[in-house]
């Protein structure tokens, strides 16, 4: 994997983004990929937002250690 070189931008007139990146030699190929970022409320939380989401999952400690305490009951019997 070749250099990796980050930088924030903003979008210009019809949708142009411009880089001036000098440490890249003259006639290098690169791939470029464009992440928008939103604002607002949709930003905040990251990945956090997702656990407990999904079907099935357990949203708060309380209900894994209830859930643990159950499982650890059958082992038991």
């Amino acid at each position: 994997m070749g250099q990796v070189v980050r930088r924030k931008v903003i979008v210009g007139p019809n949708g142009a983004i411009q880089l001036v990146i000098p440490e890249l030699a003259p006639g290098a190929t690169a791939d470029v990929t464009v992440r928008v970022r939103t604002t607002g409320a949709d930003e905040s939380g990251g990945f956090s937002r997702w656990i407990g989401a999904a079907e099935g999952c357990f949203t708060t400690a309380g209900e894994v250690d209830a859930h643990v305490r159950n499982e650890r009951d059958t082992w038991r019997d």
